[in-house]
């Protein structure tokens, strides 16, 4: 892509038939609602841009399994939109960076996409919505939230295997059936 582009329009590449590498420059400031989902021929080292002041919903949903990389969400982001990484990476998984910022992760955001890092969660998060965690496969030692959590909703992180100590803080006001993990050992 140009180094001057600035914007890709809403389902731009949606099930393309796009084959190469995916190279995002750091000119890009606004990735609309399903830029490239489905758009699986894509393939190489995922770079977010950091200049991204908009990323819609479901615009990197179903990449498949050819992307390899971490993904760094950019200062620019506060809020991560529902379906945003869903259904992607190599099976050998990725990195999660979240900056303390981010406030709200929204639904499915990271569905079925394999994340091996424990993620540092940063103090700014205060919601995490249904199924953002869906099945990602991570998470093993203790898991502690942020203190400003608020609510986490249904199903943010079933079908995972989180292991070891679940710490939830005293700010939390909700939380659904958010685990359907059975290797977590205590509660506290």
């Amino acid at each position: 892509m140009p180094h001057t582009l600035e914007h890709i329009g809403a389902l731009g590449f949606k099930s393309s038939k796009l084959r190469g590498e995916l190279i995002l420059t750091d000119n890009l400031k606004i990735i609309e609602g399903g830029a490239f989902n489905d758009a699986s021929g894509l393939y190489g080292t995922f770079y977010m841009p950091q200049k991204i002041e908009h990323l819609g919903e479901n615009a990197f949903c179903g990449l498949g399994n050819n992307l390899v990389g971490d993904i760094v969400i950019p200062q620019s982001m506060t809020h991560i939109p529902g379906g945003a990484f869903r259904l992607n990476f190599a099976p050998s998984g990725t990195n999660l960076i979240l900056h303390d910022g981010v406030v709200s992760i929204g639904d499915s955001a990271f569905a079925n996409t394999r994340i091996r890092n424990i993620i540092d969660w940063p103090e700014s998060l205060q919601f995490i919505e249904k199924n953002a965690f869906w099945s990602v496969y991570m998470i093993n030692g203790n898991f502690k939230f942020p203190p400003n959590i608020k609510k986490i909703t249904d199903g943010a992180f079933r079908y995972n295997h989180i292991s070891g100590e679940l710490v939830l803080p005293e700010s939390m006001t909700s939380i659904d059936a958010v685990f359907n993990c059975t290797d977590i050992s205590s509660v506290v």
